[in-house]
């Protein structure tokens, strides 16, 4: 990737998994002991990612499934709908929640990832 840094299996050195299959290696071995923590910081940063696509999502929730309360509310579709209704300190109660669970996840990923470097 020229201009910016490499994540995943894009950074991996694969022949560090090629001198451990010459080396009579299980693949399972060579998957959960090199490959696995030679990507690490690419598969957090796709799950950080996931995470928070799907914490937002709000457009294939509502076209798909719709809303209905305690069945298919999401916090996107609830901020939504409570606004739409004229709640807004229910909705901004809700954004609130949201944007703690979000600042809570980014600060744990921050800290397990310094956690990591320090090794």
């Amino acid at each position: 990737m020229a201009g910016s840094q490499a994540l995943g299996t894009e950074a991996f050195d694969w022949d560090y998994v090629y001198a451990a299959s010459t080396l009579g290696l299980s693949r399972s071995w060579i998957f959960w002991k090199i490959t696995m923590p030679g990507c690490r910081s690419g598969i957090i940063a796709g799950s950080v990612l996931a995470f928070a696509r799907a914490l937002g999502e709000y457009g294939a929730t509502s076209m798909l499934i719709g809303y209905t309360p305690k069945r298919t509310a999401t916090i996107s579709t609830t901020v939504y709908q409570l606004w739409r209704t004229g709640d807004d300190s229910g909705a901004f109660m809700w954004v609130m929640i949201n944007l703690a669970i979000s600042a809570t996840v980014l600060l744990a990923v921050n800290l397990l990832e310094r956690k990591q470097r320090k090794r």
